[in-house]
């Protein structure tokens, strides 16, 4: 009698097992809000209980959830822990296979990233997508790459017309004020930017910090317009001043990493009567105009010169 009821009860347990593990398959796959009953497929998995408006519909597996409560809200994770050296370690991927045999596929997306703003306060920045890191340890690394694209080839024999690094359309102005536009910006002054082909750019200017300007010269006085980049530098003089060597220097508001070079150009009716006997010195971080010091030239008002700086 013993043996049977407890053969009863394991029979029991593992039905009821059974049926639990049928239920929760069931929760997962059934619509856990009004905003998910469109989505009929019956392969789909939905998770969460949450506002699902304005969604495109998924076929397999649908995360979603309402979060009242404050702090760095995290909704769904993936994460490997890699122990043994390896060839790559890969949490995540997007990768979708476009294998139609006709007609024409508008847009194919390996991965997006969206960010909703449906809020009347306020919210300091917004980042679509992020690349980043962390270290903790004190391994090597020869190189880190926050964002790196490419584009591999197994086999394929197809054309692409045009191909793209980083590709971004014009910023909106329907509806919505955007008071300072950049496409791409780097923060970090110390940080070299590499281009290994041709730069096409529709207009260059440089940064807007202060330059400082002196004049070597008596009776005169110096001033400069402009950034590290180019400017126009004005020479105002008394009657009869002298010139012979060093006539004025400009201090760039950030230097460069080793003396550049200083194009010249005459911007007034003045200043060609000196180009011929002018040249330029430079360091990194400031640059002189010199008037060769054996034929003096006694100078009267004011001259001006467009300047040019290429590191």
């Amino acid at each position: 009698m013993y043996h049977k009821m407890t053969k009863f009860i394991v029979v029991l347990s593992l039905a009821l097992t059974i049926a639990n593990f049928i239920f929760l398959s069931y929760q997962y796959k059934r619509d856990l809000n009004p905003h998910l009953n469109n989505f009929k497929d019956s392969n789909l998995v939905k998770l969460g209980g949450g506002d699902a408006s304005d969604m495109p519909t998924p076929k397999s597996f649908f995360v979603v959830n309402n979060v009242n409560t404050e702090g760095a809200n995290l909704l769904s994770a993936f994460r490997i822990n890699q122990s043994v050296a390896t060839q790559s370690v890969q949490p995540l991927e997007g990768y979708a296979k476009l294998n139609h045999l006709k007609d024409t596929t508008k847009l194919g997306f390996g991965l997006i990233g969206n960010v909703e703003m449906n809020s009347p306060a306020f919210v300091n920045e917004v980042r679509s997508v992020q690349g980043g890191g962390v270290i903790k340890s004190s391994g090597r690394i020869k190189n880190w790459t926050s964002f790196y694209a490419t584009l591999g080839v197994n086999g394929g024999s197809g054309n692409i017309k045009d191909a793209y690094g980083f590709f971004m359309s014009p910023w909106p102005n329907n509806g919505i004020t955007i008071k300072n536009k950049w496409g791409v910006y780097i923060a970090d002054s110390t940080a070299k930017n590499y281009f290994a082909g041709d730069l096409i750019a529709k207009h260059l200017s440089g940064n807007t910090g202060d330059l400082n300007s002196i004049s070597y010269l008596s009776n005169s006085k110096t001033t400069v317009s402009g950034n590290d980049l180019a400017g126009e530098i004005i020479l105002n003089t008394m009657p009869n001043v002298i010139i012979s060597g060093r006539l004025l220097n400009i201090t760039f508001s950030s230097a460069y990493t080793n003396a550049p070079k200083i194009i010249l150009t005459c911007s007034n009716e003045n200043a060609p009567t000196l180009i011929s006997n002018l040249y330029v010195t430079a360091t990194n971080e400031s640059f002189t105009l010199n008037f060769i010091s054996n034929t003096p030239k006694s100078l009267s008002g004011i001259y001006k010169w467009n300047y040019i700086v290429i590191q």
